[in-house]
């Protein structure tokens, strides 16, 4: 295992970018589940299902790395900062839907409707891993994880490409 230094800049420029992928249908999918979960005061069990599934895509990220013997420390602290970046976003997010519930007088659902996006994003990823691990996925999420893994890819990797080409490498 080589210790490169990981870039937080290439942290969150990877994860922000997973979690601009396929965002129409995840808004959609997240609103529905953040209304549901809402009716039924839900707020800490979003929190605990972001919580296990972010656990469970790190496992599932690790098996898969493990099993192909490309255990890289560089990707394993990425994966690390997932949490920080995740939580960081969830903080934000809670403090502006906290500042406009109290302005407008009525509580709105945006920390619920990103926890649920934030759910459905990780959701992908773990079904990746499955795939890659040899677990039956089904035929359509195996091609919503095919299209969203090779868009994120080639976004994080033009990003890092023009960020080096600023004179920001490590």
């Amino acid at each position: 295992m080589s210790m490169l230094h990981v870039s937080p800049w290439e942290g969150f420029v990877y994860y922000t970018q997973s979690i601009m992928e396929l965002w129409q249908q995840k808004a959609v999918v997240s609103s529905c589940i953040a209304g549901f979960v809402s009716v039924f005061g839900g707020d800490a069990f979003l929190l605990w299902a972001l919580l296990s599934i972010m656990i469970a895509d790190f496992a599932f990220g690790f098996t898969d790395a493990a099993r192909r013997k490309h255990i890289r420390c560089r990707l394993l602290a990425r994966g690390a900062l997932k949490f920080v970046y995740y939580f960081s976003y969830l903080a934000l997010v809670g403090v502006v839907n906290v500042s406009l519930s109290r302005s407008v007088g009525v509580e709105l659902l945006l920390l619920n409707l990103f926890a649920s996006y934030l759910i459905i994003t990780d959701v992908i990823s773990v079904l990746a891993h499955m795939q890659r691990l040899g677990i039956p996925v089904p035929v359509l999420l195996r091609r919503i994880v095919l299209k969203s893994r090779a868009k994120i890819e080639r976004d994080v990797d033009e990003a890092i490409d023009r960020n080096k080409g600023r004179g920001h490498d490590e």
